[in-house]
């Protein structure tokens, strides 16, 4: 299907869902409604068949979680107004007006999940078997056992620059440009009525080949991640044999940040869950951006700590460490079975 003829399509269903609302009375069922949205603003319509794939393994790999039990099973994500399940939605529409899906997609978006099984029993369960989830909300570290147990005894805490998360050999869960944060700009509207370029805060872009990428540059700062809740996902996602369950936070979050202070006096200190963005909807919406992640992040619930320079830095940042005492009294180490 051309490229104007989906814009017509989705323009002729937003006014039979509108019309089907209008007949009983303005009522509207929630799925309905996240279809009149992505028809008023079709932004995947540009999309090659590669990063539509990529978007559908997303939205699938944040739709599902792995339970106590061992199983895979829908995460209910009720949260921001069922977030994921309207990008689920999106995705349908696009994926509809192509033609629906290959018979192999589904499957090939939830290969990632067959990892956890590759032992058998899930290392996140073995590993973490004891923990009960805790009713306020705890921050989890998880990492080698070497390094657990000197954060445990000691307080010991190694605070690395944001940028060496780009690093290639990382794992994949790990892997992020922390110091970018690239959006997406629809054209499909624009390029369908004639126009070759489009002007966005002053710039003007050619959009002859697909959508606008906007990359917002950040200065390097200093981060320090951690999980706001028990998963048991995490563990193999992060190649980690231990896990940190800190159960006064509060506390935490003090003493790690009195010794940060002493380290980078002058610097602004952040803290707090992250707010995770799409790039094809969220330009612009968030203030602070090293607060937040590309949404196929989503399930890893991350907490972060950071503190990031007030002024330009011309100095290269380097990895430090920080004491702030032990920990045994506001925590619960977790270590894989021997």
């Amino acid at each position: 299907m051309q490229l104007v003829q989906k814009l017509d399509f989705f323009h002729n269903l937003k006014k039979e869902l509108e019309n089907e609302a209008r007949k009983n009375g303005g009522m509207v069922k929630r799925q309905d409604l996240w279809r009149i949205a992505y028809c008023t603003n079709p932004y995947l319509a540009r999309l090659s068949a590669g990063e539509l794939f990529q978007r559908v393994c997303d939205v699938v790999h944040n739709q599902l979680e792995l339970d106590k039990q061992g199983r895979i099973s829908a995460n209910p994500a009720m949260y921001n107004d069922n977030w994921m399940l309207q990008k689920w939605a999106h995705v349908m529409e696009e994926v509809g007006v192509r033609g629906g899906f290959s018979g192999d997609v589904i499957s090939a978006s939830t290969e990632p999940l067959e990892k956890y099984f590759e032992q058998g029993k899930p290392d996140g369960l073995q590993l973490l078997a004891d923990a009960i989830p805790a009713d306020k909300m705890t921050l989890v570290k998880y990492s080698k056992r070497e390094y657990i147990e000197r954060m445990y005894r000691d307080g010991e805490i190694r605070i690395a620059p944001a940028s060496i998360y780009a690093d290639g050999s990382l794992l994949s869960a790990q892997q992020d440009l922390e110091v970018q944060r690239q959006f997406m700009i629809p054209t499909a509207e624009s390029f369908t009525k004639g126009y070759l370029h489009m002007n966005v805060e002053g710039k003007v872009y050619n959009i002859s080949d697909g959508d606008i990428q906007i990359s917002e540059d950040l200065q390097n700062y200093y981060l320090y991640s951690m999980c706001r809740e028990i998963d048991y996902r995490l563990p193999i996602d992060f190649n980690a044999d231990a896990a940190l369950v800190i159960n006064d936070a509060k506390k935490f979050q003090r003493l790690f940040f009195d010794a940060v202070r002493d380290k980078l006096k002058g610097w602004d200190m952040r803290n707090g869950v992250v707010s995770y963005y799409d790039p094809y909807t969220d330009y612009k919406r968030h203030r602070v951006l090293e607060m937040t992640k590309h949404f196929r992040f989503n399930y890893q619930k991350e907490f972060r700590l950071l503190a990031r320079p007030k002024k330009e830095q011309k100095l290269t940042l380097e990895p430090f460490f920080i004491r702030i005492g032990s920990l045994k009294d506001i925590s619960t180490p977790y270590f894989m079975p021997e």
